[in-house]
């Protein structure tokens, strides 16, 4: 899979970020000149391109109270099934710099397929994953990696 990315960052999405870093991690993230989002951060989130840009959206769902999937990553063979039709999941991108998986960072410059979802007022992001390449398999250990666009 890939449990975290990274992005370069840029000035203007200090207003943004506020609302999910400290100024502290803010001011890390300007002088290291890249923003890593991982779901294991206390509040996991995504940037997602739009039409104006880059917003971020929360990363999936850890609280069992939510009744929408209760993980960070939608299966494209469960997408493929309409099981989550339900929940009318718009593809979103990713983009993404480097990804990791069990500590392993790899480069990718590529966008990562996602699905948007808004239920009960909430709205979530799920990183698409696949069953892994052999190349993919050998450099993390990992089974399934992420959907990338092209």
């Amino acid at each position: 899979m890939c449990g975290a990315i990274s992005i370069d960052y840029q000035p203007d999405f200090k207003k943004s970020l506020k609302h999910f870093f400290t100024e502290a991690e803010i001011q890390n993230f300007e002088n290291k000149g890249e923003i890593v989002f991982a779901y294991w951060d206390k509040q996991p989130v995504l940037p997602v391109k739009n039409k104006n840009g880059i917003t971020f959206i929360e990363w999936g769902n850890r609280d069992a109270n939510l009744r929408i999937p209760k993980t960070g990553w939608a299966r494209l063979e469960s997408l493929l099934e309409k099981k989550w039709d339900h929940l009318k999941p718009k593809v979103v991108l990713i983009p993404a710099k480097k990804g990791c998986e069990k500590k392993h960072w790899f480069d990718l410059n590529k966008d990562i397929k996602a699905v948007l979802i808004q239920k009960d007022g909430v709205q979530r992001v799920y990183m698409i994953t696949e069953a892994a390449t052999d190349e993919f398999k050998e450099m993390t250990g990992h089974d399934r990696m992420p959907r990338l666009m092209g």
